[in-house]
């Protein structure tokens, strides 16, 4: 590891101790699992759990924000999660693809990055 001497220590250590965050990072954790389906499984529960958390959605749009927080998280980029989020969150897939039609860009952070990305390209 190499640093400048004239660090202060209290700068380092935070780096250096588990679990230690800095002024705006957010906290994350690993998950080692056996295959893709605990591992979505896993994600739709993190999900559930966190829009149950918000009293201010709507119940009726619980199951939207659901799916729009997975899709933020990436998880639509593995083979088959459609199927399989529709499963665990017992919705159909069409409902599923319907939420993620519905996703604004001004929604999710993931999908206006791709869109200025597709926009810059097709200038060059």
């Amino acid at each position: 590891m190499n640093f400048y001497i004239d660090t202060p220590l209290s700068h380092v250590m935070p780096g250096l101790v588990a679990g230690a965050l800095t002024k705006g990072q957010e906290s994350r954790s690993e998950a080692y699992v056996e295959n893709i389906d605990d591992m979505i499984r896993d994600a739709v529960q993190h999900a559930t759990a966190d829009v149950d958390a918000q009293q201010d959605i709507l119940v009726s749009l619980r199951k939207r924000e659901i799916v729009r927080l997975l899709y933020e998280r990436g998880v639509f980029n593995i083979k088959d999660a459609v199927t399989l989020v529709a499963k665990e969150m017992g919705i159909s897939i069409n409902t599923v693809y319907l939420h993620l039609r519905n996703i604004k860009p001004g929604d999710c952070a993931v999908k206006t990055q791709r869109r200025r990305r597709v926009k810059e390209e097709g200038r060059k």
